[in-house]
């Protein structure tokens, strides 16, 4: 019995140890997105819209890109509006591997379409689109590293699309809101000495 008594605490030492490290890991990433950059990729249905064209669905293939296109402006428009927690730009997801590569020239930029000069992009790296996490199945708007790998609790890293069981679709502008005011919070919990 003591023996059990012996193991069942040092295994509760591991896993408090294992939580910490976590804790400060998000802390540490949490910091660095304060003060480096947020990147969002958005899609460009590509390989779909080519794949409709050469079947010889060329309407279908152009509402499609109009489609994708608005989808797009909905994205930028909703960052630019209420994302202040730090620098964001974008990218399409064509140029995915330049950005894993940390190649940003030319690849890179603001909500008005501008390009931005690489030397605008600094501190950490961080990645963010709308999409489903791997792992949780979750809809929403989900924060990655600059290897476009989602990161993990306890950062706030993600804003799920449906609230109230599933029910309730929040637009993207909601989301981008909701995210916003996560990582701001948890920065002044975390953080309550910054300003």
């Amino acid at each position: 019995m003591r023996k059990l008594s012996t193991l069942l605490f040092l295994i509760s030492i591991c896993f408090s140890l294992n939580a910490q490290t976590n804790l400060d890991k998000a802390k540490e990433q949490l910091h660095e997105l304060k003060n480096g950059v947020l990147l969002v990729r958005l899609f460009t249905n590509d390989a779909k819209i080519s794949g409709l064209e050469a079947a010889g669905k060329t309407s279908e293939a152009n509402k499609t890109a109009q489609a994708q296109q608005r989808e797009n402006k909905d994205i930028l428009l909703s960052f630019s509006q209420v994302f202040q927690f730090c620098p964001v730009f974008f990218f399409y997801s064509d140029d995915s591997e330049y950005i894993r590569n940390g190649n940003f020239d030319g690849k890179i930029f603001d909500s008005s379409l501008t390009l931005v000069d690489p030397s605008e992009i600094t501190g950490t790296v961080f990645t963010a689109e709308f999409s489903e996490t791997e792992n949780l199945g979750i809809e929403g708007l989900i924060i990655m590293d600059d290897q476009l790998f989602p990161l993990e609790a306890p950062f706030p890293f993600y804003q799920r699309k449906y609230t109230v069981f599933g029910v309730v679709s929040l637009t993207k502008s909601r989301m981008v809101h909701r995210l916003n005011n996560k990582l701001r919070d948890t920065y002044k919990l975390w953080f309550p000495e910054a300003k």
